[in-house]
């Protein structure tokens, strides 16, 4: 092989292989947690993902939902005749939320998880609210006097979907059960050790390793046709 052409070679692929790394190293990852009684016989199950995102791509909680669930749709139905209900997702995996906001033109802005359906099962909460899904953070922030939370630990969180603040390596999660009882949050604690299991959600621009194995061989394959 020429060394002109062996140089060509060496610089596309080191090209390809700075601009995977770079935007990897330009990725957040934030975790979701979800707990409760998807079992058989309303046993407890637990549900954990892992969301790889470009820096500043998702930046609240609704955002996190939003990257494992699907954007949420207004239904055109109401909860209790007054809050709109939005949903994401499908019968297998999927979220429903009210929207506490009813000012007119303004739709989408305060969403409220009412329930969620992991591996076929739903899981919603009572009209009166008891018991309903149980909002906890560590890490990042919210809004006011809400944050900065804690690292290392479970809060439960004074913030909704829309004003909390995600931050690289933050944790999230929705444990369903009484709502004047903080519940604890059972076999995982907020740390990425904690979620080494979880399934991976890569949004927007992180490649996956594969990616950065075709992106090399169209390199090649681009050089043997210009041979």
């Amino acid at each position: 092989m020429p060394k002109k052409e062996l140089a060509m070679k060496n610089l596309i692929l080191f090209a390809v292989v700075s601009v995977a790394l770079t935007r990897l190293a330009c990725a957040d990852t934030s975790y979701l947690l979800i707990q409760g009684p998807f079992g058989a016989s309303s046993t407890t199950e637990t549900f954990e993902w892992k969301v790889n995102y470009a820096h500043g791509s998702l930046t609240t909680g609704m955002d996190l939902m939003n990257a494992v669930f699907g954007t949420p749709i207004d239904t055109g139905n109401l909860y209790q005749s007054t809050y709109e209900i939005f949903s994401a997702g499908n019968n297998i995996q999927g979220a429903n939320y009210i929207d506490f906001n009813t000012t007119p033109g303004d739709p989408g802005t305060s969403l409220f998880t009412i329930s969620l359906t992991l591996g076929g099962t739903t899981v919603q909460q009572t009209d009166a609210f008891d018991p309903s899904w149980n909002y906890y953070v560590a890490g990042g922030a919210g809004s006011g006097n809400a944050g900065p939370y804690p690292s290392g630990s479970w809060t439960y969180a004074n913030d909704g979907l829309n004003s909390r603040a995600l931050s690289d390596g933050s944790f999230d999660g929705w444990v369903f059960g009484d709502p004047s009882v903080p519940v604890t949050i059972s076999g995982l604690s907020p740390t990425p050790t904690d979620f080494a299991g979880a399934t991976v959600v890569n949004f927007g621009v992180v490649p996956e390793p594969s990616s950065l194995v075709f992106l090399s061989v169209g390199a090649l394959l681009f050089l043997r046709r210009r041979r």
